[in-house]
């Protein structure tokens, strides 16, 4: 009996070229029509053996039909989840980008009126250091440009889109055009 269930776990684990296979030397075994059968003169060790055949061609085609259908039904949920969290996490990062303050949409309008992604800025510059971190900006080189602590600062591509398709988004705000953002004494 053991010995049964161990091997019906082996057929069962086996990939699905190994069942298609199966399925389809069984399905022909058993339709092969009895005159192919008498003219090889195994027509008795069919007649005997067609139960048996028949039962693993329908074991491993429904099997083989149910494990398709799961790894279907598994590829089309890990897909709509994985949309679901790709439009949460959109929904995240707008609502970061329209919390933005005035001062941060100065800087934002820059971008975009002067039409380019990439604008060095001063790195002491807390605005632009906190549009960072909110992951609205990004730091493009680690080297400033010489004799200043100016450093490349792009815009996140998804924020340019945005933007670029909501210019509601920055009406009525002028561009600052200072460079540093920060409380002079």
């Amino acid at each position: 009996m053991w010995e049964f269930l161990k091997n019906l776990k082996d057929f069962l684990s086996l990939d699905y070229r190994s069942l298609f296979i199966v399925a389809c030397v069984c399905w022909v075994v058993v339709l092969l029509p009895e005159s192919i059968w008498q003219s090889l003169q195994l027509l008795n060790l069919w007649l005997q053996l067609r139960p048996w055949i028949f039962g693993i061609g329908l074991l491993a085609t429904t099997w083989l039909v149910s494990g398709g259908l799961f790894d279907l039904a598994k590829f089309g949920i890990s897909k709509w989840n994985e949309q679901r969290e790709s439009q949460s996490k959109q929904t995240a990062r707008e609502q970061i980008l329209l919390s933005s303050s005035r001062v941060e949409k100065e800087i934002l309008a820059r971008y975009i009126s002067e039409d380019i992604t990439t604008i060095a800025f001063e790195m002491r510059d807390g605005i632009v250091n906190g549009l960072i971190a909110k992951g609205i900006l990004y730091r493009s080189s680690q080297g400033s440009n010489p004799m200043s602590y100016d450093f490349d600062t792009n815009i996140q591509n998804w924020v340019w889109e945005y933007i670029k398709n909501h210019p509601e988004f920055l009406k009525d705000i002028v561009p600052n055009s200072e460079g540093r953002h920060q409380i002079r004494f």
